[in-house]
């Protein structure tokens, strides 16, 4: 598909990449480094309203019908664009843009950020079919245009992903936002102004990143209408570090070396030798098992269900000690991506999690949510969306995404 994908660049490149032309000045287009220019678009679905029905019908067991109003069928195009990695250097990403067909109104922009996908090919973009591919479809469906950005590494782009970075995580987001926004200009399809993000697990993590760096430097170009974090770990360096220092099993071990390798490839220096870092059988087997062709489930049955067993003793006797990140490279580096660092939101946000999750605590959601308020945050709130005493972190997510949507109606009539 990477090679129709390309081919299909040399039809569009005379609307897309001639550069920075006055009409793309004139109505704010992003200009920098070639950031958010498309390489590449294509028409990959096209569903009638009547198809969007039965498809979420067939996907959600009819669940759909009692929360969703479709109103508009959907054209789905795969995007690959210009953005940049983690070291600020040119690299690309991609994605899927969902436009509502027929629309008689502007419309608003919503992006929704996946959750922890190891396998490159897993990604909505290279799928096309269930799974966050029908929460695009859904938003869509409903009158929103919408981005599901795959982040760097995924989908289409090269190299690592960086697993949680969060500086990365915004500007593959940001950029995809204003590859999508491009896309829809070019459909005749007008915005409105409104731009809602929110996301699930690391898509939390994600979606707060984005919601920090456009209103911190970018506010000239988006203004987030609200946002919804859901079940995100924004607290790395210390209430999600605490499953690498317990000595439990963890659902899901394989996000330690997911985060290790995945911030590796955006500061090398940090363990130029993963010797230093892992135990040496693990330092063997991680890089490959890391390389994209996997996904969590197999991965995790070649590590250790406890998550701190496959890190060499002084390693970790390193990181429990460092609290206040001021010695470990690593826990340092982690802190920098703790999304609620450094800023105050101005939109809207909302927090939603289940406090019986065991991958991402819900802690995570209160340390932010303290933070927040007690720098003057006017609009941040919690909710607790579970289900049940024990509503895990996968049987969250749909709770979580209902109220998110319900949300976001309060500002989009």
């Amino acid at each position: 598909m990477l090679k129709k994908l390309l081919r299909v660049c040399a039809v569009w490149a005379p609307v897309f990449m001639a550069g920075c032309t006055q009409e793309d000045k004139d109505n704010s287009m992003p200009c920098e480094q070639g950031r958010g220019r498309i390489i590449s678009v294509e028409l990959s679905a096209v569903y009638s309203k009547s198809q969007v029905d039965s498809l979420l019908s067939v996907e959600t067991g009819g669940l759909a019908s009692a929360f969703v109003n479709v109103q508009y069928g959907v054209d789905v195009y795969t995007v690959v664009y210009e953005t940049i990695d983690g070291r600020g250097k040119e690299t690309r990403a991609s994605g899927l843009a969902l436009l509502p067909k027929g629309l008689s109104r502007p419309a608003s922009l919503a992006s929704y950020q996946h959750g922890t996908i190891n396998k490159k090919d897993e990604v909505a973009s290279r799928r096309l079919k269930g799974g966050e591919f029908i929460i695009g479809l859904i938003m869509a469906g409903e009158g929103y245009v919408s981005a599901l950005p795959d982040y760097l590494g995924l989908g289409y782009g090269p190299g690592m992903h960086p697993y949680c970075h969060a500086k990365s995580e915004a500007t593959a987001v940001i950029d995809m936002l204003r590859a999508v926004r491009k896309i829809a200009q070019q459909k005749n399809i007008a915005l409105n102004g409104k731009l809602f993000l929110f996301g699930y697990s690391q898509g939390g993590h994600a979606t707060m990143a984005a919601h920090k760096y456009i209103e911190t430097e970018y506010a000239d170009e988006f203004t987030v209408t609200a946002s919804a974090p859901m079940s995100g770990p924004y607290d790395l360096n210390d209430e999600q570090a605490q499953y690498i220092i317990k000595d439990e099993d963890y659902p899901d071990p394989s996000y330690l070396p997911y985060v290790v390798f995945g911030f590796r490839s955006v500061y090398p220096e940090l363990m130029e030798d993963p010797k230093r870092f892992f135990k040496p059988e693990y330092a063997e087997i991680l890089p490959e098992l890391l390389n994209g062709e996997y996904n969590s489930r197999y991965i995790n049955l070649h590590i250790p269900t406890v998550p701190n067993q496959m890190m060499r003793p002084e390693a970790l006797k390193l990181f429990r000690d460092d609290v206040h990140s001021t010695v470990f490279p690593f826990r340092m580096r982690l802190r920098e991506s703790n999304t609620y660092l450094g800023w105050v939101p101005k939109a809207p946000m909302k927090l939603l999690y289940c406090k019986g999750d065991r991958s991402v605590s819900w802690r995570n959601a209160k340390n932010a949510a303290e933070y927040f308020h007690a720098a003057g945050a006017a609009h941040v709130d919690t909710m607790d969306v579970s289900l049940s005493a024990d509503t895990d972190h996968v049987e969250c997510a749909l709770p979580a995404l209902l109220e998110a949507r319900n949300f976001f109606e309060r500002f989009n009539p």
